[in-house]
């Protein structure tokens, strides 16, 4: 019976088996699609942020894209990181007030662990700024106001905080640059935020705030970590009003990476390894299956399959017994007992959320994907064994 309830639930467990930076692991991100946010959909296709999503994505190996048009429990139970704009396209679009319910859902998030990175802006560039902006914020407790134009945000202390000195990078400190801002506004109200950098090093101006675990938001004590940043252009890469790259101007890369690392700087308890290489298919490419999340009880996961043949058929496998039997001209790494048909989709690169159950103990569990491919050897190309640890 024990090992029948660990296979109703293998489908639920895949390892991670990319290289990472030192205690770091693949992240699940999550944004608005391309419907609610066309140009500035981090986890979708937003033609604003291609550089942001590629740095996310070679920063943080293995790391699942998932989106949504409404913020809901069940989507924010399947992610780590949040990521929210006002602004979602060059000056002239915003997005929509988040319902009563969504705003629910932002709170319980944050207090149940979860990391959100908000760039809201200043209060003039659309009519509805100050209610999409009050809906993002009253969440948390801030306000956001004022219109300042290519001003300097300047950290008068960079060395105290993992946002504004972490693995990606330690920003300039006042007076000089410390990061770039295109049209910003400047926080009113802080509630229990902690201001890190104000506009020109005016005090009374603060641009970039954290909320930290045992802070208090209206709804209850935190044990996740929320960034404010009052720019929503702070991560744009391009803009038909302005000749600048303005994720490349000094430290808003490393502002933008530290920020995503903080937030999902949690602690897991589980760990996995490569078991050995997959096949190559068309190109000489070898499809990588790879998990982001953290592989525990009650933990947000993702498979994230990279490098596979577009369109492609494939199963996705996975086993209490790990094995190496030749297969196709590779080595099958896994006794699948339950398996998963998909198709890759046009980039060859997919993520299928798969959140852990409470009542799961310790597991290990073998996986492997297979594809079908006539450019491989015997026309199927194969992921490389993952074997992942779960407790």
């Amino acid at each position: 019976m024990a090992r029948h309830s660990a296979i109703l639930l293998l489908l639920a467990i895949l390892a991670h088996a990319s290289a990472q930076l030192p205690g770091q692991r693949g992240l699940i991100v999550g944004s608005f699609d391309d419907i609610v946010a066309p140009d500035t959909s981090l986890c979708g296709n937003g033609i604003l942020v291609g550089e942001a999503r590629a740095a996310l994505q070679s920063s943080f190996p293995c790391s699942g894209l998932l989106t949504t048009q409404t913020l809901t429990p069940a989507f924010l139970d399947q992610i780590d990181v949040l990521v929210l704009t006002s602004s979602t396209g060059a000056f002239t679009t915003i997005a929509r007030s988040l319902s009563t319910a969504e705003q629910a859902a932002l709170a319980a998030f944050v207090i149940g662990g979860g990391g959100v990175l908000m760039m809201v802006d200043n209060d003039t560039f659309h009519p509805n700024a100050a209610l999409v902006h009050a809906s993002m914020l009253n969440p948390f407790g801030l306000s956001v106001t004022g219109t300042t134009l290519r001003i300097n945000a300047q950290v008068p202390a960079p060395q105290t905080h993992p946002v504004t000195d972490g693995p990606f990078g330690t920003l300039a400190a006042a007076p000089g640059l410390s990061f770039f801002l295109l049209v910003p506004g400047h926080f009113a109200q802080l509630g229990a935020a902690t201001a890190l950098a104000h506009l020109s090093g005016d005090p009374t101006r603060p641009c970039l705030a954290v909320l930290s675990p045992g802070d208090t938001i209206p709804a209850g004590t935190i044990q996740g970590r929320v960034v404010l940043i009052t720019d929503s252009a702070v991560h744009w890469d391009r803009d038909p009003h302005f000749p600048w790259n303005i994720f490349q101007q000094p430290d808003n890369r490393a502002l933008f990476l530290n920020s995503i690392a903080w937030l999902a700087s949690a602690p897991c308890t589980g760990s996995s390894s490569r078991t050995g290489p997959g096949l190559a298919g068309s190109g000489g490419l070898v499809p990588d299956l790879c998990l982001a999340g953290c592989p525990a009880p009650q933990g947000a996961i993702a498979y994230v399959i990279q490098n596979g043949r577009p369109g492609a058929l494939g199963v996705l496998a996975a086993g209490l017994t790990g094995v190496q039997i030749p297969l196709f001209g590779g080595t099958l790494y896994t006794l699948p007992d339950v398996w998963s048909l998909h198709v890759l989709p046009a980039s060859g690169r997919t993520t299928l959320p798969a959140p852990i159950p409470t009542s799961l103990g310790s597991l290990l569990v073998h996986c492997q994907g297979a594809y079908l491919d006539p450019g491989a050897a015997q026309g199927f190309s194969l992921t490389n064994g993952v074997a992942v640890s779960i407790r």
